[in-house]
């Protein structure tokens, strides 16, 4: 078994369905999940908070969702979406990418190839763009003494290189890794020593 399949097992995050889950919702989840697996509970989820979550931003995007799903969200919004997708790609080899909502660090994800981000890359920049979509152009703001986006970036790559990560076994194969520090939390799959997936998220 290689880093072929770890890959693959990497994608169920992603392919459950069209679109993917909100960024606040994957946060949210990574939160939730740090305190259940500390807790010997495993990946056990808050559907409530993630119905409830799901609400309150059909309410702000004025996207009803009978179904309660994101799904519905992400459809009545697609050509705003497709606005965003069309704008922002990939250039050749990035295998990773950092997102910022106006000028505040929302998250980056990070691949064990180019291959992989490019089929993923539309899902990360519409989980993100929903966010946008409600934060409004001006975002949550920013410090003043950080002001350029790589700079905000290149913080929070500091602070994972000097995090401390706990390991906990994953529902599939690889080992599942997680920190938490003050300017973001994340988690990291790895099978055999290679890094698969690595997503972090600001605070």
């Amino acid at each position: 078994m290689g880093v072929g399949r770890q890959t693959a097992d990497a994608f169920r995050e992603f392919q459950r369905s069209p679109h993917h889950a909100a960024h606040s919702i994957r946060k949210m989840n990574v939160m939730h999940h740090k305190e259940t697996l500390k807790a010997r509970q495993g990946y056990r989820s808050d559907q409530g908070q993630v119905w409830a979550h799901v609400a309150h931003m059909s309410h702000a995007m004025n996207a009803p969702t009978p179904t309660g799903a994101m799904h519905d969200v992400y459809e009545q919004k697609k050509s705003s979406f497709e606005e965003f997708t069309k704008k922002i790609r990939p250039v050749k080899g990035q295998a990773g990418a950092a997102f910022l909502v106006g000028e505040t660090f929302t998250g980056l994800d990070l691949f064990d190839r180019p291959a992989t981000l490019k089929v993923l890359f539309p899902k990360l920049l519409s989980a993100v763009a929903v966010e946008a979509m409600m934060a409004g152009a001006g975002g949550k703001g920013g410090s003043k003494t950080d002001r350029s986006p790589q700079a905000k970036v290149r913080r929070v790559l500091d602070e994972i290189a000097g995090s401390l990560f706990e390991k906990f076994e994953p529902v599939g194969v690889g080992e599942d890794w997680r920190y938490e520090g003050k300017l973001s939390l994340g988690k990291g799959l790895s099978f055999e020593g290679d890094l698969i997936h690595f997503s972090a998220f600001g605070k």
